[in-house]
């Protein structure tokens, strides 16, 4: 089998590096070589080695654009906004024309649901780009365009009897481009027109939201994301049994509730069938209506986006999903920069798995779930 130059050239640098975590020796890489090293341990699913990498890296290239980028993208992902931007206005003001700066900012904007100014500063990248394809910046700013516009159009029926949290949770859901409908008892609900997705209170005045959401089960497969200052376990699973696609516990940010309406959107825009499939590889079983995980029998605990990704992997098992195809299925599609949230999303589910060959990843392509042999 050939191998080229730049797989010898990694696989030193990889040899090396790891040489030198075991002598304890100081050795010297450049920033492509660390840029290089940190993403192999995303891939392989050890954050901490990554982490390790990086903060060696920063050591030894302490004005490297490149490795502080790398840097911002760890702290997006661990919702270190602040930090993040502070970081991105310092690059700013040493490079104000590069590009990726402005990407990376595109990122951070949509963390924080500001799609409109997330759209102004891919502009500003594409205007100055000379190394980005401007194929793939229009295609990135086409589908904000698109998710800026599917949001204007989404229709919430709200349900709350709460006149302060309805009031506040329209304001916010409307600043993201969502119609609200309010209503405040479940019989409302019931007798409301079916909309695109349902923020559903628990504690109403007539009866509760289980049997509201047990109600529009009988005739709508519509999203429905229970809200409740219950936070037993034996509630959040009764809550999925009888049909509900997500549950958040008060109190909750309006970042969060944004996010998980588009999930559950995204998710119930596939079949309706999807919304009922059961997988089974081996040990492992998913519930997608329930969004329960099993191996071998045990309930594993995923976070929803977590997820979202172990269920699109799982939707063809032994197949290698490409990572631009993960983030447009898994990720909202503002999402405009590199891919190494993903890796470390795939290092998550890998660890609660516990075993890292569950998810195999195929280097330059992107990765493979099947039942370790």
């Amino acid at each position: 089998m050939h191998i080229s130059d730049e797989e010898d050239e990694y696989k030193l640098s990889l040899s090396k590096f790891e040489s030198m975590l075991k002598t304890n020796k100081v050795l010297f890489f450049d920033s492509e070589e660390f840029e290089e090293i940190v993403l192999h341990y995303l891939d392989m699913g050890k954050p901490a080695l990554a982490k390790k990498a990086l903060k060696l890296a920063l050591e030894q290239h302490p004005r490297s654009t490149g490795l502080k980028l790398v840097h911002v993208e760890m702290l997006v992902y661990e919702d270190k906004l602040d930090i993040a931007e502070k970081l991105l206005n310092e690059l700013y003001a040493i490079e104000p024309t590069n590009e990726e700066i402005y990407i990376q900012k595109a990122n951070v904007l949509s963390k924080q649901d500001l799609h409109k100014e997330a759209i102004s500063a891919l502009l500003i990248a594409l205007d100055l780009s000379n190394s980005v394809e401007i194929g793939t910046f229009l295609s990135r700013l086409e589908k904000s365009r698109q998710y800026v516009s599917d949001n204007r159009s989404m229709d919430v029926l709200l349900v709350e009897d709460d006149d302060a949290i309805a009031s506040s949770l329209t304001a916010g859901l409307a600043t993201a481009g969502m119609n609200v409908r309010r209503v405040a008892t479940g019989a409302d609900a019931v007798a409301a027109s079916i909309p695109d997705v349902v923020p559903l209170d628990v504690g109403l005045p007539d009866f509760d939201g289980f049997e509201v959401c047990r109600r529009i089960r009988q005739h709508s497969q519509v999203p429905i994301i229970m809200l409740t200052a219950r936070s037993e376990e034996i509630d959040r699973v009764f809550g999925l049994e009888i049909g509900a696609d997500d549950y958040v516990t008060k109190p909750f940010g309006l970042r969060e509730l944004i996010a998980r309406i588009r999930a559950v959107t995204r998710r119930s825009g596939v079949t309706d069938e999807t919304l009922h499939e059961h997988i089974v590889i081996g040990a492992l079983s998913l519930d997608i209506l329930t969004r329960r995980v099993l191996l071998n029998g045990n309930d594993i605990e995923l976070t929803a986006k977590e997820f979202d990704l172990l269920a699109y992997l799982a939707s063809r098992p032994g197949v290698v999903h490409r990572r631009n195809d993960i983030m447009e299925s898994v990720w909202d599609t503002n999402w405009y920069g590199p891919t190494k949230t993903l890796d470390a999303h795939v290092a998550a589910v890998r660890k609660k798995l516990g075993d890292q060959r569950w998810i195999e990843a195929v280097r330059g392509v992107g990765f493979r779930l099947e039942e370790p042999a």
